[in-house]
């Protein structure tokens, strides 16, 4: 049976990435907003180009991709030398999602993000969950892992 494996993103993972997030933005709070290949594009590439600011990780299932990570590297903006990372999204296929598999894919990325983070010398990283997609499952998926609630997302459509 194929093992769960975790890489950075390379050119070759464009298509199949940028189809995951095209189903992952479907599902979410902002699916009224047109989706954008060209910002999705600006993103990846970010990844492959400047890899000490932005990670991109996938994790795949033999030579399925089934899932992806978008995080950045800055600074906290009232504060002199820190480095945080911002994880933008963790998006597993929703197939795959609300199986026993989609919980080890997405505790891969996790992991995957906290040693990229560790060696970037990252104090920090910060989780964001605001797509609005099963906010329940994300909140037990992150406190199972030890986390602290920080505060809240809060939205509203006008």
């Amino acid at each position: 049976m194929a093992k769960l494996k975790v890489d950075r993103v390379a050119e070759t993972d464009r298509s199949k990435i940028c189809a995951l997030a095209r189903l992952a933005h479907g599902e979410s709070l902002f699916k009224d907003i047109a989706f954008s290949k060209a910002k999705f594009f600006n993103a990846f590439d970010n990844t492959l180009h400047e890899p000490d600011t932005y990670l991109g990780l996938k994790v795949s299932l033999g030579h399925e991709i089934i899932g992806f990570c978008y995080a950045l590297l800055g600074g906290f903006y009232i504060g002199e030398d820190a480095k945080i990372v911002t994880v933008i999204t963790i998006a597993i296929a929703p197939e795959t999602r609300s199986r026993i598999l989609g919980g080890k894919a997405a505790l891969r990325l996790t992991r995957g993000i906290e040693i990229w983070a560790k060696a970037m010398g990252a104090s920090y990283v910060l989780y964001h969950a605001t797509s609005g997609t099963n906010p329940t499952s994300s909140d037990r998926f992150f406190r199972k892992l030890g986390m602290i609630t920080l505060g809240g997302n809060y939205g509203i459509r006008l």
